[in-house]
């Protein structure tokens, strides 16, 4: 399948699952497009990543057939409520783009929290250097202190684990996607 280079990855991957979704459906594009009120070509411009897809064509699809924002986005967050309230979705431009309603109101708060989470993890880590380089060298009754400090680490050490078992799984579902 042929990406345009001008897109962002972003789109790119937005436009390539939309197209998954609707062969999932096991629906024509000619059938998808009227059935959601949007011509055939359209269609096929957003999921090549001609053009990014705008909010309408994502809230047609959404509403006839139910298509998650967050599976679209391929991104796991916590929805802000604002999901299902039409009055509120009534205020959104016919030309917003999936990407910004998303980014700006359904999930307004998931990128903010990915790199908070990051920034913790990093603080807590460098902390936990800064403890075992003071402790390992004490005397034997430090032994309770150095072991709570090594059960932490262990502990970080499979939360690492896990954040790179994940990452891997993301990365092969996003391959097997654009594939």
């Amino acid at each position: 399948m042929r990406r345009n280079k001008m897109a962002s990855a972003r789109e790119n991957e937005i436009g390539a699952r939309f197209r998954t979704f609707r062969e999932m459906l096991q629906i024509s594009r000619s059938k998808f497009a009227v059935s959601i009120g949007f011509g055939s070509e359209r269609i096929a411009s957003y999921e090549s990543g001609r053009a990014p897809l705008p909010y309408a064509v994502f809230r047609a699809a959404s509403q006839r057939y139910n298509l998650s924002p967050f599976w679209l986005s391929g991104e796991n967050c916590s929805p802000n409520g604002r999901i299902n309230d039409d009055a509120f979705f009534a205020k959104i431009g016919p030309r917003a783009l999936f990407t910004s309603v998303y980014d700006e109101f359904i999930c307004s708060n998931f990128h903010q929290l990915q790199a908070d989470a990051k920034e913790q993890f990093q603080r807590i880590q460098s902390a936990l250097e800064e403890q075992w380089k003071r402790i390992k060298d004490k005397p034997p009754d430090e032994e309770p202190l150095k072991t709570e400090v090594l059960q932490t680490i262990r502990s970080l050490e499979a939360l690492i684990k896990n954040i790179r078992r994940d990452l891997r799984v993301r990365a092969k579902a996003r391959r097997a996607v654009k594939n």
